[in-house]
This record gives C-alpha cells, structure tokens and sequence, in this order.
C-alpha cells in the first residue's frame, strides 16, 4: 500500500483556487454576511419575546401589588376606625380623633425622615467618579 493513497492529490495554488471545493473571499464575505444577519434576527426575535414575558411578568405583578395596597388601605382605615371607637369611650370622641390623627402624623413623619434619609444613600459611585473626573 502507498502511505499517500488516503491523501488528496497536490494540486498547484490556481487549480486549488478554481476547485468547486474551496469558495472564493466573495462567496465567503457572503456567507458570512448571511450568517449574520440571520443571527441578528435570532437574537432580535429573543429579546423581544424575553420583552413579551418581562411585560406580562410586571403587568400581573402590578395587579397583584395594587390589591395588595387597596386591602392594605382597608385594613388600616378599619385599624383606625376601631381605635377611634376604643379610645372614644375612654376620652371622648374629640380627643380620640385628635389621639390617632396626632399618632397618624407622627409615624407618616417618621417614615418620611427614614425615607429621605435611605434614598441619600442611593448612589452609584462608578458614576459620580465618571461625571467628576
């Protein structure tokens, strides 16, 4: 057996540039360029349907948190309404609107300081060294 019998025959470097074979720079740069482009779609057509159930996602979450405020909203009027009712009968109902109002205020108050004062804590300060240097 001869040791070259399992390999292609030489060929000169004009007959390997005119074999069917091997495509031409054109025919690659096409290829490639179709490649591409149907690439491009695919990961167009992926993160518009990522999009799709990202938005379906908020959207049903956004329903759900909006009941979740209307109930909370209910509970704490009832809250309310139920110490207005208790303390009315200890101090009368003047100074029992007065009582839960004032209470009222202080803990909105109060959540609004801690509020302000965690969103001063917001930062980014990759950002803020790009903005100042």
């Amino acid at each position: 057996m001869d040791a070259n019998a399992d390999q292609p025959p030489i060929m000169d470097i004009d007959e390997q540039a005119n074999s069917p074979d091997n495509p031409t720079i054109k025919q690659d740069m096409k290829q490639l360029a179709s490649e591409m482009r149907d690439f491009a779609q695919a990961e167009i057509a992926y993160y518009q349907a990522r999009f799709a159930y990202s938005k379906a996602v908020a959207k049903r979450s956004a329903v759900y948190f909006s009941i979740s405020i209307i109930a909370f909203f209910g509970a704490a009027i009832a809250f309310i309404l139920g110490l207005l009712l208790i303390l009315a009968h200890y101090f009368g109902p003047v100074f029992a609107t007065l009582i839960v109002t004032g209470a009222s205020i202080s803990i909105a108050l109060i959540s609004a300081f801690l509020g302000r004062n965690n969103a001063r804590n917001f930062k980014f300060p990759e950002i803020e060294d790009e903005d100042n240097g």
